[in-house]
């Protein structure tokens, strides 16, 4: 509808002669845009870079010019939206060393299947699945075929044709180094014949390690009274004559002694 009232509005004012210049003040950035009869039928474009500042546009000349404010911006998808849908859960196992992932997944849509599809399962840094695991995987009625990839950090499976009914299997993964602040992996289950049919989400271990925890011999066991900042106390006497008597002043000074290892 609007754009009918602009064709409309435009016919009725419609000139031959097109001269207009046109300025667009996004906070300190400008930008100078020239329409003529010559590229009237062309597209100019200019990107917003402050997005936190106002919006200014001034235009002169003779003619009119149509100009749009167009924006986008990314949400997750929803539950509803999904042709695939994954529930997961982390077990942590030898002290965290080594670790299992429960992994189900369905299709989303009832009384239905959908073609062959693939998950690829990533590792947590510093893991590696375990391939002797492989031809257990092959017991799942669901499982065309399982592999390693990128030296052992990836696992692709092929499913066939996924329904309602989740397909759960458990994937194990072993430390190799230890990395501290670890990142979640990724997790993506798509359509083979059409990728964009895809569910994507993630999963980490519970336990967190600190640098400390990655690498205990970069921080070598310090003295009890060396661990935390000590206060020292240092006594000064001081003379001073006040109308001519000697009056003692003890001062006392707080130094707050951080202690630094390197």
């Amino acid at each position: 509808m609007a754009l009918q009232a602009l064709a409309a509005y435009a016919a009725k004012v419609y000139s031959p002669q097109l001269n207009v210049s046109i300025m667009i003040m996004n906070g300190a950035d400008k930008q100078n845009f020239e329409v003529t009869t010559d590229n009237a039928v062309v597209l100019q474009s200019y990107q917003l870079t402050n997005l936190d500042e106002g919006l200014e546009l001034n235009a002169r000349g003779n003619g009119i010019v149509l100009a749009q404010l167009q924006y986008s911006y990314h949400r997750t998808t929803m539950r509803d939206d999904l042709p695939f849908y994954c529930t997961k859960e982390v077990r942590e196992l030898h002290s965290g060393n080594r670790l299992q992932l429960d992994l189900c997944c369905n299709y989303t849509k009832l009384d239905s299947r959908s073609n062959m599809a693939v998950a690829e399962v990533d590792a947590l840094s510093g893991f590696r699945f375990d391939g002797d695991q492989l031809d257990n995987l092959m017991d799942i009625s669901d499982l065309q075929r399982a592999e390693l990839d990128k030296e052992d950090t990836r696992m692709n499976l092929y499913f066939n044709p996924i329904g309602s009914t989740p397909v759960c299997l458990s994937l194990y993964s072993d430390m190799v180094y230890q990395i501290s602040e670890q990142k979640p992996a990724q997790v993506v289950l798509f359509d083979y014949y059409d990728p964009e049919q895809q569910v994507k989400t993630t999963y980490t271990a519970k336990q967190t390690r600190s640098l400390q925890d990655a690498c205990p011999e970069c921080w070598p066991a310090v003295e009890a009274n060396e661990k935390s900042a000590g206060i020292l106390s240092v006594r000064a006497e001081a003379s001073s004559i006040i109308s001519g008597t000697k009056l003692h002043v003890i001062i006392l000074f707080a130094l707050l002694i951080s202690i630094v290892r390197p």
